[in-house]
């Protein structure tokens, strides 16, 4: 009798378990996979963009290349840049920061360079989350922050308007102050390793099966 209600006990507790864990899997927010931007060899123009920790910063940088033309010359827009070790899939890009007012989302082509594809305007921090439409694949990602909420400071104080004129004397964009920049998405090297990991829930499942079938004396 002992060694039966040990067994019922056992068995209770097993599929309360797998109770347990259906009902998380219904209720639990959604899971937007892995964040592509953990992956190894993953660089990033500033490290607390892809650190993992909400507690630390980063500002964005201002480009020192040509090719500004569109932009006011004085102040190009900043970046924040993230370059991956192989070729991914973007899904969903989300970004941890209430300076931003309005970015382009681009994503580097191998062959094509940098392509936009997704812009947002607006102020909706603390989280930003871009979806492009369609398949976007590449080896890098690019925020260009047109306008931050620090911007309109800097131009009172750099910009005016004497005879007649314009007299730009500093900067009239502000860099942003981002805590983390996650990319979701997927990647060769995180299909391979699912892969591996997958069949161990299955069998788990197999064993609470077979266990109350015995116990149904079936």
């Amino acid at each position: 009798m002992r060694v039966l209600s040990g067994l019922l006990g056992g068995l209770m507790v097993i599929a309360w378990m797998g109770c347990g864990q259906l009902a998380a899997q219904v209720f639990a927010p959604q899971d937007y996979g892995t964040n592509l931007t953990q992956l190894p060899g993953t660089e990033s123009n500033h490290p607390a963009f892809i650190d993992g920790d909400l507690k630390t910063a980063g500002e964005t940088t201002f480009p020192t290349s040509e090719g500004t033309a569109d932009y006011n010359i004085a102040s190009p827009p900043s970046e924040a840049v993230i370059l991956f070790p192989e070729p991914v899939t973007v899904r969903v890009v989300r970004i941890h920061s209430q300076d931003i007012k309005g970015l382009d989302l681009l994503v580097e082509d191998p062959n094509q360079g940098w392509e936009l594809v997704d812009k947002y305007d607006g102020l909706k921090g603390p989280v930003i989350e871009l979806r492009p439409r369609g398949i976007v694949r590449g080896t890098g990602i690019k925020l260009r922050i047109r306008s931050t909420v620090k911007d309109a400071e800097l131009r009172r104080r750099n910009v005016r308007r004497t005879g007649g004129g314009i007299w730009v004397t500093g900067e009239t964009r502000a860099p942003a102050t981002i805590q983390e920049i996650e990319v979701f998405g997927s990647a060769a090297s995180l299909a391979a390793t699912e892969a591996i990991e997958e069949p161990s829930s299955e069998r788990t499942g197999e064993v609470e099966s077979i266990l109350m079938e015995d116990l149904m004396g079936r």
